[in-house]
């Protein structure tokens, strides 16, 4: 699993379950020279990590991490024995279920072990619920309309089936996305393969 995203991290992103993922390498540097080196990397974060509005690449105002003005790749804070930190996010493409990264640094024979965890800021929300109840309401009025306009009631259907998947769904990519953007931001400044 040296280098890549856990295909077990990423199979928990499914309907229903957190959003989370791992990743893990091992490097042949002592511990201390793996902290020091990302700490080089990551700009300083006051407080904890906080969600502000902010406007999105389609023009909607959506909740994001607060992120510190650098230069840097990341920001966050270094611990005695690990990180958490997040990538400073490029450009419009912006989304509430950026990961936040929490690593330990663990020695090994030749080196170190780095593993991390990814998971979004606990206060993101997909308001499942209430398009869930939204795509329900559409469904009754499909079955409302099932027998004097068919066509009609095969739209509402198939309009409610996307109402009710679409914040999942746009949750679990905005999280894989930035994963993979997160996992190359750290794996860049920690020198790794």
């Amino acid at each position: 699993m040296a280098g890549a995203v856990s295909r077990r991290g990423l199979a928990k992103l499914g309907l229903g379950r957190p959003l989370t993922a791992t990743w893990a390498v091992e490097l042949p540097s002592p511990p201390a020279d793996v902290l020091e080196k990302l700490a080089t990397q990551v700009a300083p974060l006051e407080g904890g990590f906080r969600l502000v509005s902010r406007v999105s690449w389609g023009g909607a105002v959506t909740r994001v991490l607060r992120e510190t003005e650098s230069d840097l790749p990341l920001f966050g804070r270094m611990e005695a024995a690990g990180f958490k930190v997040a990538a400073l996010p490029r450009g419009p493409n912006v989304s509430p279920f950026q990961p936040i990264l929490t690593g330990r640094v663990q020695p090994t024979d030749g080196g170190c072990e780095v593993t991390v965890a990814m998971a979004p800021h606990p206060g993101a929300r997909t308001f499942a619920g209430l398009f869930a109840l939204g795509g329900g309401m559409l469904l009754v009025a499909a079955g409302i309309r099932l027998a004097d306009a068919p066509g009609m009631a095969l739209f509402l259907a198939l309009f409610a089936m996307v109402f009710m998947v679409f914040p999942t769904a746009r949750a679990r990519v905005g999280f894989k996305h930035g994963c993979a953007m997160s996992v190359t931001a750290l794996r860049a400044a920690l020198g790794a393969p």
